[in-house]
């Protein structure tokens, strides 16, 4: 059983689930269909980056988690960074998953030296920074419904399978 599939619907906490019979019965269907669509074999890393998700935050739940002075991880920011594995693009190399000192997670891609970029997640907030060979990106955005297209082109034009 997948801790992270069970009860992700398509939505955000930025929007409202109705409460009619006949939304409620839409919901339960949605959820269903994501649930199979996160089993797949083409799109299986999903699941497993959910369940590193799960390890990290019963590892780094409390301050101090790094030795030091780390923030812990809560779990509103594991739900965010699972919002936001559902919005990558299917077809891009797995990231590395880390746990922040910050309290942030990070999502990590890296080829080689001189091409790397990082998402950095919180429940409100999607902080990136990349190294793309000559050219340097960072910035910072809400975590919406939907990646944002400079985050997207990044992780295709430099991370794409295809």
């Amino acid at each position: 059983m997948s801790i992270c599939s069970v009860d992700v619907p398509f939505y955000t906490s930025h929007y409202e689930m109705g409460v009619s019979r006949p939304s409620q019965q839409l919901t339960q269907y949605v959820t269903k269909i994501r649930n199979h669509a996160s089993q797949t074999i083409s799109l299986g890393w999903r699941e497993s980056l959910c369940q590193k998700l799960m390890d990290i935050y019963s590892i780094c739940n409390e301050n101090g988690w790094d030795g030091y002075d780390a923030i812990s991880i809560n779990y509103p920011t594991v739900y965010a960074a699972t919002i936001l594995l559902e919005l990558l693009p299917d077809n891009i190399e797995i990231p590395d998953v880390v746990a922040e000192p910050t309290g942030e997670i990070g999502l990590l891609w890296s080829k080689g030296k001189d091409v790397t970029f990082v998402l950095s997640v919180n429940p409100n907030t999607i902080i990136f920074a990349g190294l793309l060979g000559a050219s340097k990106t960072h910035g910072e955005t809400k975590l919406l419904s939907k990646l944002p297209n400079n985050i997207e082109e990044i992780l295709l034009d430099y991370f794409s399978l295809s």
